[in-house]
């Protein structure tokens, strides 16, 4: 073989990949009488480039090898790259695929491409044709100063022998030089060896491929010249596919800048691409990303990596499977991508001393830094990259401040200084402040041998919050600062019996008439009581009614929600005795608490006494939503009911059964919370699945309210058991507020948000805390919300809730 050319594009050959320059181009094409043997893989495409002239007929057979399984296949494509329909001409069978005499119109590269339509192994590929040896021209120069230029094409080393002959008086000695494609001058005639002067001389061998120019000169005269043309010499040539391949042709590309730590989308243009072609982005000295090219009918596109290329300009190629290449004319632009966020494992997560979470994005180079910049203040979280996966991923550990809550900017910057800041993108919630224990008691664990909170409600207009307490067989209501969590009055209802029991308090505070109401279930001797108390909301001890609603042989919870358009309350319970059953009742109590029980209506009764545990909340317009907990249509399935009534307890809209299973073994208290801003309500329970119980949602009421679509709250793995305690809307970020406890293991506590249309908040790091009974309360304003919990008075979670000599509720501020 010929040594390496250095390539040089003239127009008209580098449709087909192969362009003409200095040194030996033979060794660069298949010649007449060359034979290439390669190996091909099933479905395996490979194109070689094929030398023809004008006036010969090329033939070019692909034959399988010995012991080879090739089926194969072949196509031609002409010098301006378009595939050539052969007819006839072209054969194909099991094994061997054959042009046989196609006429060359036109000299230049032609492509062969041949692939293996089954099997695998070797093909021979054969080139055949007579390229003419002779060519004549005729001409005259007029002066002597004037030259002549003939065009010819020849197979690359290919020897050429000239002979001029001059006619005319006076005599004169004609001179011949050729100018190669691309540009070399060869002179001929009289510099040539031969004698000076002399009409026919040794030709030189002609290395290049392509369009050569006979020039003539030294007239004037008339003047004849004959070429003999002697093909080049193939014997003992060993071709390799590597060296002979024809390279696609790419006339250009787009887009022409692409961003560095990313996936780029290229279109590259052009002719020749085949599914074994890749895309490069290369320096001289190193390669940076390759992807294979997906074939279209104008080129190719391809999906390159650009992780880790610096910014700068590069060149843009297509490489072959081989190795070979062709490089586009102009570079490609690779610039900086600036450090960007699509997922956070836990966009909120609690104020605990050390919390990781992982970031995924882009553009997150070596060096990249990640800040956490609290919206107002700018205080600062310090935050450390502990882990990364390329450009995509980041591990990252806060070192939380302890009570620095708040929404904060994540701000990525990398190390060329291109900065990205997402407003608001993380919410570190938790205690504003330090908790304080505002309830204690010395007790033997037992059944009821703790303290817990039962329930809460904040006074808007004094900034207090009233919580509703069972301590053991008694219940209290501690009247707290809502700031400073000081307690400024406690009111006690004790039992008025041995074995008595006061349970189920709950509190509700009424903006309209500025009274707390309190109601609790009292067991006693065999009869249980529902009893009502409104008192001054600054003075728990200015009471202005106690009423026992009910009596009877079961009353299950008393629940009352004050009407916050119109002042007053509407109250609500279920009592049962074995006639006429189970009966949901209301009774509405006006702003000075008085209650006549002759206005008590009965909403709902079912004889078998599947009704229990109503609660209440005021929707709008005068309108007041319960849930209770009850069975389907035929009572055959647990279910949790709906019923809408008006400020005077009369039915609006019956019980209607919102959520049911048949595998539900039974169903815990349902909570109430109510968007003030379009009346939403969303309605919580737990359902008991064998002898797990299973926190719920349900958007209830609203705009939003699809009752048939029921959200477990058991997802992340963070509370796959356990109960839903209480609900809250929180104004600060306009979403609801679930309080839920695992009692399984250690007993926990858990504050989980779900969006105003009623869809959980991921959570990643969840703000879980021993303790038992999660309760809120929430005020109109931002800032007011609070959690309340039963404990032991050790958060470092190496005891239990069942161990320790004093049982806690503590209250804190939380956002």
């Amino acid at each position: 073989m010929r040594s390496a050319l250095v390539w040089t594009a003239v127009a008209g050959l580098v449709a087909l990949g192969l362009t003409p320059g200095r040194g030996a181009e033979m060794d660069h094409v298949l010649l007449p009488g060359d034979v290439l043997r390669t190996r091909l893989i099933v479905g395996e495409r490979r194109s070689v480039a094929v030398a023809a002239v004008p006036g010969m007929k090329l033939s070019i057979t692909v034959k399988r090898g010995r012991r080879s399984s090739v089926e194969p296949s072949l196509s031609i494509a002409g010098p301006d790259g378009r595939d050539v329909a052969a007819g006839k001409r072209l054969k194909q069978s099991k094994r061997t695929a054959r042009l046989r005499g196609w006429p060359v119109a036109r000299g230049g590269h032609w492509r062969a491409t041949f692939s293996a339509l089954s099997g695998g192994g070797d093909v021979d590929v054969r080139v055949a044709g007579k390229p003419p040896r002779k060519a004549t021209f005729h001409g005259e120069l007029f002066t002597a100063d004037r030259t002549a230029e003939h065009r010819f094409v020849v197979l690359p080393g290919s020897q050429v022998r000239v002979k001029v002959s001059a006619k005319g008086k006076p005599a004169w000695s004609p001179a011949a030089e050729i100018v190669t494609p691309s540009g070399t001058v060869i002179p001929l005639l009289p510099a040539y060896p031969g004698p000076p002067g002399a009409k026919g001389a040794p030709g030189p061998f002609l290395d290049e491929f392509g369009e050569h120019v006979l020039r003539i000169s030294g007239g004037p005269g008339v003047y004849g010249t004959k070429l003999k043309i002697r093909p080049p010499k193939v014997k003992g040539r060993l071709p390799q596919f590597a060296d002979v391949e024809a390279l696609p042709v790419l006339t250009g590309f787009s887009p022409t800048s692409v961003r560095n730590d990313d996936e780029a989308h290229l279109v590259v243009s052009g002719l020749g691409f085949s599914a074994q072609h890749s895309v490069t982005i290369t320096s001289p000295e190193k390669g940076y990303a390759k992807a294979k090219i997906s074939v279209t009918p104008t080129g190719g596109t391809a999906r390159l990596d650009t992780t880790g290329i610096p910014p700068g300009r590069y060149r843009l190629g297509v490489s072959t499977s081989v190795g070979n290449a062709r490089y586009a004319a102009t570079p490609i632009t690779v610039t900086n991508r600036a450090p960007a966020i699509t997922f956070a494992s836990s966009p909120e997560f609690p104020a605990f001393p050390d919390v990781e979470i992982r970031l995924r994005g882009n553009g997150y180079d070596a060096d990249c830094r990640v800040e956490l910049r609290r919206i107002g203040d700018g205080a600062v979280i310090p935050v450390t990259v502990v882990g990364r996966d390329g450009h995509t991923t980041l591990d990252l550990r806060m070192e939380m401040p302890p009570y620095q809550v708040g929404a904060y900017d994540a701000v990525l910057t990398d190390p060329m200084g291109l900065s990205q800041t997402y407003p608001g993108y993380f919410e570190v919630v938790g205690y504003r402040a330090p908790p304080v224990d505002v309830w204690e008691l010395y007790a033997t664990y037992g059944p009821m041998g703790y303290v817990s909170p039962q329930d809460a409600d904040y006074d808007g207009d004094s900034d207090t919050v009233l919580l509703a307490i069972t301590e053991e067989s008694s219940a209290h209501f501690v009247l707290l600062d809502a700031v400073t969590l000081e307690v400024l009055q406690t009111y006690s209802v004790e039992p008025v019996s041995p074995g008595g029991v006061i349970a189920l308090p709950r509190v509700a505070w009424n903006p309209v008439d500025d009274t707390f109401a309190m109601t609790w279930r009292r067991i006693a001797g065999g009869m249980e009581t529902g009893n009502v108390r409104v008192c001054a909301s600054d003075d728990l001890d200015d009471e202005l009614s106690l009423t026992v609603v009910a009596a009877t042989d079961e009353v299950t919870q008393v629940d009352v929600a004050p009407n916050r358009d119109d002042g007053g309350w509407l109250a609500v319970w279920e009592a049962y005795a074995p006639a006429p059953g189970s009966r949901i009742q209301t009774v509405p109590i006006a702003a000075d608490g008085t209650i006549d029980l002759d206005d008590v209506q009965t909403v709902f009764e079912n004889a078998a006494g599947l009704s229990w545990l109503p609660s209440i909340v005021y929707r709008r317009g005068g309108d007041f939503v319960i849930a209770h907990i009850g069975a389907n249509t035929n009572d055959t399935t647990y279910a949790v009911r709906r019923i809408v009534v008006s400020s005077s307890g009369g039915v609006r809209s019956p019980s209607l059964p919102i959520a049911a299973s048949s595998d539900w073994y039974g169903i815990a208290q349902p909570e109430l919370a109510v968007d003030p801003r379009d009346g939403s309500v969303l309605l919580g329970f737990s359902y008991f699945l064998f002898d797990r119980a299973r926190p719920a949602i349900v958007m209830l009421e609203g705009p939003a309210a699809k009752p048939e679509s029921i959200q477990s709250t058991a997802g992340d793995g963070v509370l796959p058991e356990g109960y839903l305690d209480d609900i809250a809307w929180n104004p600060e970020r306009g979403e609801f507020v679930l309080g839920l406890q695992k009692l399984e293991g250690d007993w926990r506590t858990l504050v989980r948000r779900v969006s105003a249309e009623g869809v959980l908040r991921p959570l990643g790091v969840p703000f879980d805390l021993e303790g038992y009974l999660a309760v809120l309360w929430s005020g109109p304003e931002p800032g007011q919300l609070g959690f309340v919990r039963g404990c032991d008075g050790n958060d470092t979670d190496d005891r239990t809730m069942k161990s320790g000599d004093y049982a806690y509720v503590r209250a804190g501020r939380i956002r």
